[in-house]
């Protein structure tokens, strides 16, 4: 995995790692609200689940941009990377439930919000934590190209 994304165009890496956010997003949403409603969605939240689905996609995405997430490389995950996403899905979510405060129409559950910060902040965590471990563990234990050494003596 870790090679797959170090040999893309960096463009092509900063999209491919946003979908992979976004995917991410969209799930940590649905699945706040499922587990709010233990699983049993009523018709009326479901309608807007499915509506604001990309808004709040959307608000994470711009969020984990503004904080250079998406320019980093996935396998050097450290602490103050690790800040900037708290930073930002933080942000994200405070702006979600701000409209959620002035929108009148909307309805959504305090508990599905707070879930979705606590799903979104995991998952994303495991993600690149994962993506670390794999690099450390898995590539780094190859083999490469050897070169001679040479010995020295420092005077």
């Amino acid at each position: 995995m870790s090679n797959f994304f170090s040999d893309l165009p960096r463009n092509r890496r900063a999209l491919v790692l946003a979908a992979i956010y976004a995917a991410i997003m969209a799930a940590s949403f649905y699945l706040a609200y499922e587990v709010r409603f233990d699983f049993l969605v009523p018709e009326t939240y479901q309608q807007e689940r499915l509506r604001l689905l990309g808004l709040a996609v959307g608000f994470k995405l711009a969020a984990l941009v503004a904080v250079g997430q998406l320019g980093s490389m996935l396998a050097y995950f450290s602490v103050p990377d690790l800040m900037r996403v708290v930073w930002a899905l933080t942000g994200s979510s405070i702006a979600i439930y701000a409209l959620r405060l002035l929108s009148p129409t909307l309805s959504t559950p305090r508990g599905a919000l707070l879930t979705d910060y606590l799903l979104a902040l995991a998952a994303v965590c495991a993600m690149r934590l994962g993506t670390r471990l794999y690099r450390e563990r898995v590539t780094v234990g190859r083999k490469t190209e050897q070169v001679p050494q040479q010995r020295i003596g420092l005077i």
